[in-house]
């Protein structure tokens, strides 16, 4: 069973999971030259720490990383009084309106203001 053969379903059960992890590094190992009998016991590895690791979690992983220009959107509309409208205008819940107020407000934050210790800025000849 592949990744690619689960996106209709939009939900993998755990087991499927765990051997969709298994496949997958499998086929990057192979890829990457490792020998097959190596990368089958490393891949089997990986399925068994994932599991003692992570088994009985509720575990969400987002398709990306990325923020959208529909996230950027929503983050200029939003003014604190707002929140309902904007959730049900562009489909998304609560948690996730501010998940994305939140990192956009971070990353505009980080824009303007300078890092005081970085050593790569500005003039340093005053620093010995």
């Amino acid at each position: 069973m592949s990744a690619g053969n689960n996106q209709l379903e939009g939900n993998l059960k755990g087991e499927d999971m765990l051997s969709d992890i298994r496949e997958l590094s499998l086929s990057v190992m192979l890829k990457n030259g490792m020998p097959e009998n190596k990368a089958a016991i490393a891949a089997e590895s990986l399925v068994q720490l994932v599991r003692k690791d992570w088994g009985g979690l509720l575990i969400y992983f987002k398709k990306t990383t990325d923020l959208t220009d529909r996230d950027y959107e929503i983050y200029n509309r939003y003014n604190g009084r707002n929140r309902d409208q904007l959730c049900q205008e562009f489909d998304i819940t609560v948690q996730r309106l501010y998940q994305i107020v939140k990192s956009i407000k971070s990353i505009e934050i980080a824009r303007r203001q300078t890092n005081l210790f970085d050593m790569n800025q500005g003039d340093d000849s005053a620093i010995k």
